[in-house]
């Protein structure tokens, strides 16, 4: 039981990254969002922590 549900959330997470691949910014040398800045933003909406959790500056929500 415990492989196919493995299987499954493999599947969803190459999805979700297939996905997140696809919607990254093209950035230009004058405007636009830097992909570091995206892949910031996209991890804070996959788990719910702030980004100040990255810096160290505040604990996680546990």
């Amino acid at each position: 039981m415990k492989r196919p549900v493995e299987q499954a959330l493999r599947a969803i997470a190459a999805k979700r990254l297939k996905k997140m691949l696809d919607e990254l910014p093209r950035v230009s040398g004058t405007t636009g969002e830097s992909t570091t800045d995206f892949l910031r933003i996209q991890r804070m909406n996959w788990d719910g922590r702030s980004l100040d959790c990255l810096e160290g500056l505040i604990p996680p929500r546990l």
